[in-house]
């Protein structure tokens, strides 16, 4: 496979996994500001969060100021100019999609091209049924994704897998950052209707978690079982152990089998979680997530560099959240460095 055409495989898996995330996220704001329990000296605190979670408040705030639902929730879905809303990564899926167009199904192309398609339909008129319209986002993009398990088993499923791992980890890492510290604090998270329990509800749900928790634990809203579903369950599927391993067992079957930088990086990493298990529902909860997050991104720019190696990508990270992040010989390899630049789609 040309490395330009794995590139583009990559970064279209990222960005329909972006979609799906961001219109999660979205349902989730806009039922924690109906119920209006997440307040704390803030208005429309759940908004705030879901702009935070994608790395977009300030971005968000430079256009419109004051956070307002509508135009929170329009900006994370419909705006053409925020180059990670929903409608801006369906765009990014199908150009990708198109210039790998022979290495795709039928079915699969039809699927990225008609969602592109109907999605550059969607105006201002479509807040006004926002259930609508996020219903639409989350089918569409299960669709695509359904499409894809009829690709032949050759290297592109295994690069797409290798792009949802990284996209997963990265928006699993986001989410806990905004939510897990605010539930690690409250005293209340297993009383239903408490600022702690929607707290909780609303960081499980964003993952599509709820029947995962209540199968594998008792009662609710525990900060410790919490993060070990989403950061340490080998079985979970967004959770960070989880997505690590699919990753570290995609790469070999587009790298010739060889044990690569990055591959090296993610078994780095694991062992860094597995060993700070107990930290992630402590008081060091943010500074390990944002040596995650920044040990991701290395991992995905060594994935670029080293298999795809096309000289300037036109792709980048969201920038990791400012928080303290000691570069120790206990840190995930590599520098706790990244670069903040803005995130555009793939040519």
């Amino acid at each position: 496979m040309l490395k330009r055409t794995a590139g583009n495989c990559f970064w279209l898996a990222r960005y329909l996994e972006r979609a799906e995330n961001t219109a999660r996220l979205v349902g989730v704001a806009q039922s924690g500001d109906l119920l209006g329990g997440l307040t704390n000296d803030v208005e429309h605190q759940s908004w705030h969060d879901a702009l935070r979670t994608v790395a977009d408040l300030d971005e968000y705030r430079a256009q419109f100021g004051t956070v307002a639902p509508r135009a929170a929730a329009s900006f994370l879905l419909l705006d053409r100019q925020n180059l990670s809303s929903v409608v801006s990564c369906l765009r990014a899926v199908r150009e990708n999609a198109r210039t790998a167009r022979n290495r795709f199904t039928n079915d699969f192309w039809e699927a990225c091209n008609s969602t592109w398609m109907e999605a550059q339909q969607h105006d201002s008129t479509a807040m006004d049924d926002l259930d609508g319209l996020l219903a639409w986002a989350l089918e569409h993009c299960q669709w695509i994704r359904g499409t894809a398990a009829d690709l032949f088993g050759d290297e592109v499923p295994e690069v797409l897998s290798a792009g949802l791992a990284i996209e997963r980890v990265d928006f699993t890492t986001r989410l806990l950052l905004v939510h897990l510290p605010e539930l690690i604090a409250a005293e209340d998270a297993t009383l239903p209707g408490s600022r702690g329990y929607l707290r909780w509800d609303a960081l499980i749900s964003a993952v599509s978690g709820q029947q995962m928790y209540r199968q594998l634990y008792r009662g609710v809203g525990s900060a410790t079982d919490t993060a070990h579903l989403l950061v340490l369950h080998p079985r979970s599927p967004r959770s960070l152990f989880a997505n690590l391993e699919r990753l570290e067992r995609s790469l070999p079957t587009f790298t010739g089998g060889a044990d690569t930088d990055a591959s090296m990086q993610s078994r780095d990493l694991r062992d860094f979680i597995s060993r700070h298990a107990q930290g992630f529902a402590s008081e060091h909860a943010s500074e390990l997530l944002t040596q995650v997050l920044a040990a991701n991104q290395r991992i995905s720019a060594a994935i670029w560099r080293d298999h795809f190696n096309l000289p300037d990508p036109n792709v980048a990270e969201a920038p990791v959240p400012q928080a303290p992040v000691p570069d120790t010989p206990d840190s995930p390899s590599g520098s706790s460095q990244s670069q903040s630049q803005s995130q555009t789609a793939t040519p």
